[in-house]
Parts: C-alpha cells; sequence; structure tokens
C-alpha cells in the first residue's frame, strides 16, 4: 500500500515550476518599473527603494526555478555525494530566504517612508480677484 501512494506523488514538472513563477517576475518586475514611473509623486527614494525590493522578490523567484533545475541535473548526474547535496539545497535555501525577507523588507519600508500626498490648494489669499473670462472678440 505504501508503494502506490509514494508512487503517485512526483516533484513538479520543471515547464510547471517556471510556469508558476513566470508570472510573479513579470509582475515584480512591472513593480519596479511602476515605482520609477511614479519617482515624480512618490519621491527618488521611496521610488529606488520601491523598485528595489521588486527586483529582490523577482531574483529570489528565479533563484525558485534554477534551484530545483541545478539539484536535479546534478542528482542525474551522479558524480554528487549526499554531503554535497544538502550543501548545496542549504545555500539556495539560504540565498532564497535572504532575498525573499531583503525584497519584502525594501517593499515595506518604501511604503512607510511614502511622500505625503500633497495639500488640497488653499483659496487665494484675500484682496486677490479673479479676472473674469475675455469674451472672444471683445
Amino acid at each position: 500500500m505504501t508503494d502506490s501512494v509514494t508512487d503517485a506523488v512526483t516533484p513538479l514538472s520543471d515547464a510547471t515550476l517556471i510556469g508558476l513563477r513566470v508570472p510573479v517576475v513579470l509582475l515584480t518586475l512591472a513593480g519596479a518599473v511602476l515605482a520609477l514611473v511614479l519617482i515624480r509623486r512618490l519621491g527618488l527614494f521611496t521610488s529606488l527603494v520601491g523598485a528595489s525590493g521588486c527586483l529582490f522578490i523577482a531574483a529570489d523567484q528565479v533563484v525558485n526555478v534554477v534551484w530545483p533545475l541545478h539539484v536535479t541535473g546534478l542528482a542525474e548526474d551522479g558524480a554528487y555525494e549526499a554531503d554535497d547535496m544538502i550543501s548545496l539545497t542549504n545555500i539556495y535555501t539560504i540565498t532564497d530566504a535572504a532575498l525573499i525577507t531583503a525584497g519584502v523588507a525594501l517593499v515595506v519600508l518604501a511604503l512607510l517612508v511614502r511622500r505625503p500626498a500633497r495639500s488640497v490648494a488653499l483659496p487665494p489669499p484675500p484682496g486677490h480677484f479673479l479676472q473674469p473670462p475675455q469674451r472672444p472678440g471683445g
């Protein structure tokens, strides 16, 4: 009975892994571009920090695609021992955690320090009169 259960569970295919991560990479790259486009509204610091956070998150997703492909390739090669595979997996895990933590922290920082909204336009000072609209030809 155990064999039928373990045989039914297989890792996701390479195409599925890539298909799950590509939309996230595209959205985070779009977020970085949007942060830079809105630099006048958000301010220089906020835009750069937000764009950097998006790029870290995109890099994390790329690492999450490369990681299983690299480990699978080495396992199929057969020249690596278990200690090498564990070390490699640990390096990828630490890199993954560092990238996603830094990316999210930068995005949160950008949200916290964003430029405050512009104040509502004040009415003209006393004694200042608006000129009436001009009539054409008159």
